[in-house]
């Protein structure tokens, strides 16, 4: 019973990193997107195609609603919630708040708070 129940674990795991709900409806686009990850000192606003995870706002990624090959993904932005993951590279973040929309960009409360080296990064989000 113990490995039935591992496997049953891990195929829901598997479920939502490709972001399919149980019966196997997707809930966000599959989709990865290329952005430029920066770490300045103090917050900005990002540049198109980048995301700051400044500093001193440790907490959130800033995210520029057009990604590195100019595609407006603002609306997918837009549906990431508590309860989300958001991958950046191969680091994944939990989100612990509702993304918040602003002009041209949104902000996501992520956990842990652990930055990377700035770069270039595949990004996707899934539930």
């Amino acid at each position: 019973m113990i490995i039935k129940d591992q496997f049953t674990n891990r195929v829901a795991q598997l479920g939502q990193y490709l972001g399919l709900r149980a019966k196997g409806e997707p809930i966000l686009p599959p989709v990865t997107h290329l952005y430029s990850y920066e770490t300045p000192a103090t917050g900005a606003t990002p540049a198109a195609g980048s995301i700051v995870h400044a500093t001193n706002v440790i907490n959130k990624l800033v995210v520029s609603h057009l990604d590195l090959e100019g595609n407006d993904i603002g609306a997918t932005i837009g549906q990431i919630t508590t309860g989300d993951h958001v991958m950046i590279g191969s680091t994944i973040y939990d989100v612990v708040a509702p993304t918040v929309a602003d002009t041209g960009f949104s902000y996501i409360t992520i956990s842990p708070e652990v930055q990377k080296q700035p770069g270039v990064y595949p990004v996707k989000a899934w539930r």
